[in-house]
């Protein structure tokens, strides 16, 4: 597969349009290869007539509450939004689908909040130690934490400098062998 994409989509809603979308996927997922769900699969068993982009699957669906349901996709250099709005329409037009991107080849960082659920992520951190071997791939809400991280995985002193400084730093690093730290800013669509 191209750069995978990691998306995942809060679907939230009335109580009967959540159970009829679960009991759809988890069915959907019974007939597949480790649980995973095409999202041709799910092209081709809905019927849709417009082309949507359907390259990847659904790796994970979670029920968090009567009124919630969380969807976790890998596709192809970016997420499949609109099949899975259409895909959730089928069920009820109503329901309410915030989703949050990445796909750090093509840096690809995007949220999409919505009335019903709020996604407090600001900051994507995509690192790796190679002399200690440690790597971060990882949501943030605030620069602080970002920063911290940084400070912790490659042992910084901080100092009296400002966000904006450290971010500076970090940006300038002289990074040894293979390590590196990208902090990415979301951008909200």
């Amino acid at each position: 597969m191209a750069n995978l994409c990691d998306t995942t989509y809060q679907i939230i809603g009335n109580e009967v349009s959540i159970k009829k979308l679960h009991d759809y996927l988890s069915d959907m997922a019974k007939g597949s290869v480790l649980g995973r769900i095409s999202m041709f699969d799910i092209y081709e068993n809905l019927g849709f007539k417009k082309d949507y982009y359907r390259r990847g699957m659904i790796y994970d669906v979670t029920k968090c509450n009567d009124n919630h349901l969380s969807i976790h996709t890998e596709t192809a250099w970016d997420g499949c939004h609109e099949l899975i709005k259409a895909m959730v329409a089928t069920f009820d037009d109503g329901l309410d689908v915030a989703y949050i991107e990445v796909e750090n080849g093509m840096c690809i960082y995007n949220v999409h909040n919505t009335d019903s659920y709020d996604f407090d992520a600001k900051y994507y951190v995509n690192a790796w130690d190679d002399e200690q071997g440690g790597c971060c791939d990882d949501y943030y809400p605030s620069l602080p934490p970002v920063i911290e991280s940084f400070c912790e995985m490659f042992d910084y002193d901080r100092g009296d400098r400002t966000d904006e400084e450290m971010l500076k730093v970090i940006k300038d690093y002289k990074f040894e062998d293979g390590s590196y730290f990208y902090v990415n800013e979301f951008v909200f669509v």
